[in-house]
């Protein structure tokens, strides 16, 4: 024990000399720590439901179904303030939508009333970098990290009704991916 504690004194006396020479220099690191997950809610009626119901379409007035708001909001672990630090460790968050056969070239697929509805889902933040109808081919939507790090995003969902619909009812889904990079 005490051959131990000698050779550490030597030593450290041994670096305190060389020291005395040279240079200091200096290494800061900054770090941030983040939540390594976020979990998602889908507020579709301002409630916390995850499902919007539009207004009935009349066929034979033709006036279209008012459009719906709806927004994923992002919650750390276990809290109930809305955020998600996750995002700082990235440059860029990314929401993709849509699992196999949910989405085509005129929207989100519906079935029921004909088959033939579809559901135009567009972002409505201003930092998004894509508010056009969400597509197939279309499908993903850029947002900052700083913007994305506060937790809402926002979106409006309007029925495209197509001539030949049928009466009844129609229903869809639309799945999600949160990525950051």
């Amino acid at each position: 024990m005490i051959k131990l504690i000698v050779t550490i004194l030597v030593m450290t006396f041994y670096v305190f000399i060389g020291a005395a020479g040279a240079n200091i220099h200096r290494v800061i690191f900054n770090a941030d720590i983040v939540a390594s997950a976020c979990h998602a809610v889908v507020d579709g009626d301002g409630l916390g439901n995850n499902h919007i119901t539009f207004g009935t379409y009349r066929k034979s007035s033709g006036i279209p179904v008012r459009p719906e708001m709806f927004s994923i909001r992002l919650f750390e672990a276990g809290s109930s303030i809305q955020g998600c630090s996750a995002f700082l460790a990235g440059q860029i968050a990314t929401i993709q939508f849509g699992n196999t056969g949910q989405l085509d070239s005129l929207g989100v697929i519906t079935r029921g009333a004909g088959d033939g509805v579809r559901i135009d889902v567009r972002a409505k933040d201003s930092q998004a970098d894509y508010h056009h109808q969400l597509t197939d081919e279309n499908n993903m939507i850029n947002y900052p990290i700083d913007f994305a790090s506060k937790g809402v995003f926002r979106f409006e969902a309007k029925p495209v009704i197509p001539d030949d619909v049928r009466s009844g009812e129609y229903s869809g889904a639309l799945s999600f991916v949160v990525i950051y990079n």
